[in-house]
């Protein structure tokens, strides 16, 4: 069973994407911001990080996980903020991570996109 570390600050989404990967037999964790993070890591198989998030944001995250825990796959999400959604999800890949989705973000979608990037990584 995959271990899986969900950083979303919202609330509606946030609980949306436990009930998904919940129900399709995943464990997870959820944070509000990256803060925290390196102490939530050990056993998380891969880590779902929005990037525009209060305190430690997305970026931040997957800078910490790239040095820390190179092994572990990455999706990053976002909806925008202040600059359009795709901008930070390009920067994001710059960064290295396996996936990248634009929300809104379809179950489906989500579930999609953990489920190739958990079978890339244990290729």
């Amino acid at each position: 069973m995959s271990h899986i570390l969900v950083l979303e600050d919202e609330l509606a989404i946030q609980l949306g994407y436990q009930l998904t990967l919940t129900d399709a037999g995943y464990t997870v964790k959820v944070m509000s911001s990256g803060k925290g993070l390196l102490e939530a890591m050990p056993g998380v198989d891969l880590v779902i990080t929005d990037i525009v998030m209060p305190d430690v944001d997305g970026m931040e995250v997957i800078k910490q996980l790239k040095e820390q825990y190179p092994e572990v796959p990455i999706i990053a999400i976002s909806g925008g903020g202040r600059i359009a959604a795709d901008f930070y999800l390009k920067a994001s890949k710059v960064l290295g991570v396996n996936k990248v989705l634009q929300k809104p973000i379809e179950p489906e979608e989500l579930l999609d996109a953990v489920k190739a990037v958990l079978d890339q990584a244990s290729a």
